[in-house]
């Protein structure tokens, strides 16, 4: 894909909206914390740490992940306050697609499957897809300590 293109799709909230769709279906449960979905597209979109989550196992942590990966967080939160507008607006398309629930939690009507996708893409998704298997089991004060960011 040509670099204005990628531009284009990362700062377009329809195309966050499906990331987090596709990290839904690894989260596979019916509520995910909100402050979640802010780590969620600086990791997916950050091409080096796109490339990492898809090499990941289903056993993998998020500490582990982050001390064989310590590069590719560095200046990770200014990447989350760069892209919490994007992950604002993209949760709204998903609230107003009726897929999710905004209250305290998010709760997760429907996710989607991303195998009819193009390469291109699926690679995004697949990536936010491993991110939830992930973050399954973590807390979210855990995943900000370990992440040694500020919500």
């Amino acid at each position: 894909m040509s670099e204005r293109l990628i531009h284009k799709m990362n700062v377009n909230p329809f195309w966050g909206s499906l990331i987090l769709r596709a990290f839904y279906q690894g989260y596979g449960k019916s509520e995910c914390p909100l402050l979640y979905h802010y780590v969620i597209l600086p990791m997916v979109l950050y091409s080096d740490l796109r490339v990492k989550l898809m090499r990941i196992t289903k056993r993998a942590t998020l500490s582990h992940f982050r001390h064989n990966n310590k590069l590719e967080f560095v200046d990770f939160q200014h990447r989350i306050w760069q892209q919490k507008h994007l992950t604002d607006l993209s949760l709204l398309v998903l609230t107003n697609q009726q897929i999710i629930d905004l209250k305290q939690n998010v709760q997760i009507k429907q996710t989607f499957d991303f195998e009819n996708y193009s390469a291109d893409v699926k690679e995004y998704f697949r990536a936010a897809c491993r991110l939830g298997v992930m973050l399954k089991e973590e807390p979210v004060k855990d995943v900000y300590k370990i992440l040694n960011v500020i919500p």
